[in-house]
């Protein structure tokens, strides 16, 4: 694994390394959002990074230097969700940011922490928050609407943290709780489906609090939660499960799963907080474990994106490995 971590004195080196999000876009550029360094820039062929952050006053940067999601346009543009400043988007003509709030009529954007972004091929842009559920955004008419997940609770008003978002292949929309479950709202419905944890049930979603969502190549839902990895089964639309066992070195190396990505060679790869780097075997239902011992810096991997060469990088506490 080759290391990158912050320098204070190197300019070029990461500006932090608590690394929230990671991201490549169509231009082979690497984003990477920090906890409170804003964004780091870099072209694999570098090894040097830019940065992109806030400057209190000065238009065009960053509306706040937390940043917890990245959400390619269809021109190339980025959007960036924050913590602190809501939505921005990132113009690659001008080399600037917008900050979306300011536009007429959209002020409630500026007010939300963004926890995760996922677009439709249509344009419409999906938003996670933390305290106000999902939000529907229209950004060629400017049209937001609120959606608050369902409890099922009579008198609750819903889920309001909503961690992870994936549009799938078929145009259903797959939304993560903080605590809720999972919620899928398929193409044309106007009503989400829950999935929940049920105690005793070992087909049924491995615990409520979801945070890292993916399709693979087949199609099939790959879920992330603090039970574990579970595999969705649409014919039947329950879950198997993965979980680490402590006497079973083949098992999930921690049940808390922050991150899935399949890779161009299809093997299916698991960040986890405190298990590391996973990856599985779908033939055994094995695990091969990656972690400071093999020369990650620690045991926690947030993130996991792969370049064009197919090498996979990976966001932690203690900066970004590749």
């Amino acid at each position: 694994f080759i290391r990158h971590r912050a320098n204070p004195n190197d300019p070029n080196s990461l500006s932090q390394n608590r690394i929230r999000c990671i991201a490549e876009d169509r231009s082979d550029v690497l984003w990477v959002g920090t906890y409170n360094g804003g964004i780091n820039l870099t072209e694999r062929r570098e090894g040097s990074f830019h940065l992109l952050r806030q400057y209190p006053g000065e238009k065009g940067t960053l509306g706040d230097n937390e940043v917890r999601a990245f959400c390619e346009e269809g021109n190339g543009d980025i959007w960036v969700g924050t913590y602190g400043g809501g939505l921005d988007l990132f113009h690659r003509d001008t080399m600037d940011f917008s900050t979306i709030s300011e536009r007429p009529g959209l002020a409630e954007l500026g007010e939300i922490a963004v926890m995760a972004l996922a677009r439709e091929p249509s344009g419409v842009l999906w938003i996670g928050t933390e305290s106000r559920g999902l939000i529907r955004f229209e950004p060629g008419s400017g049209r937001i609407s609120r959606h608050r997940l369902p409890s099922g609770v009579i008198g609750d008003q819903g889920w309001d943290l909503v961690r992870t978002l994936l549009v799938d292949r078929g145009g259903s929309l797959w939304a993560g709780t903080y605590g809720g479950g999972l919620f899928r709202l398929d193409a044309g419905a106007d009503q989400f489906q829950n999935y929940r944890h049920e105690p005793g049930d070992p087909r049924s979603l491995g615990n409520d609090e979801v945070w890292a969502l993916h399709q693979d190549d087949s199609g099939t839902i790959w879920v992330g939660t603090n039970g574990g990895l579970n595999r969705f089964h649409r014919t039947t639309g329950d879950f198997s499960s993965f979980r680490h066992r402590t006497a079973d070195l083949t098992s999930l190396g921690s049940d808390r799963v922050r991150s899935i990505h399949q890779d161009q060679s299809g093997i299916l790869w698991v960040g986890t907080y405190g298990g590391g780097l996973n990856r599985l075997d779908p033939e055994e239902g094995t695990f091969t474990r990656f972690g400071a011992g093999e020369g990650l810096p620690g045991n926690v991997v947030y993130g996991i994106t792969e370049d064009s060469m197919g090498r996979l990088w990976l966001s932690t506490n203690q900066g970004l490995t590749l």
